[in-house]
């Protein structure tokens, strides 16, 4: 790829040479067996893993880039573990802890100073 390319672009690029070598691995190392046997559970698991949480996430991840700077942006990768636990309370009857709600709230608090300039 001559020149610079938008990170979006050179993403999906990486993202398609990896697909193009798990096929090869995939179809030379014998492990295609082990697809054979998922059923609709795991197979929706896969595709969910694979849209959302590496096709999607690259997307917003860099659409976030070309609006703020890497510092802003990567600070947003801490509310994972928040977005994790509030997920999980109501998918799969997680309890909340308070030290968990504290750790949360200064997630949110430390996220808000740094996008505010203050480190």
């Amino acid at each position: 790829m001559g020149g610079a390319q938008p990170p979006l672009v050179s993403m999906m690029v990486v993202l398609a040479f990896g697909w193009i070598f798990s096929l090869f691995w995939f179809a030379f190392g014998g492990s295609v067996s082990d697809f054979a046997h998922l059923k609709g559970d795991g197979l929706w698991a896969i595709l969910f893993l694979g849209i959302a949480c590496s096709g999607l996430a690259y997307i917003f991840w860099y659409q976030a880039l070309s609006v703020i700077d890497a510092t802003q942006a990567g600070v947003f990768l801490y509310f994972e573990p928040i977005v994790t636990v509030l997920l999980a309370w109501p998918i799969l009857g997680e309890k909340m802890s308070l030290g968990g709600i504290i750790g949360g709230m200064g997630i949110l608090l430390r996220v808000w100073a740094v996008n505010r300039g203050w480190n």
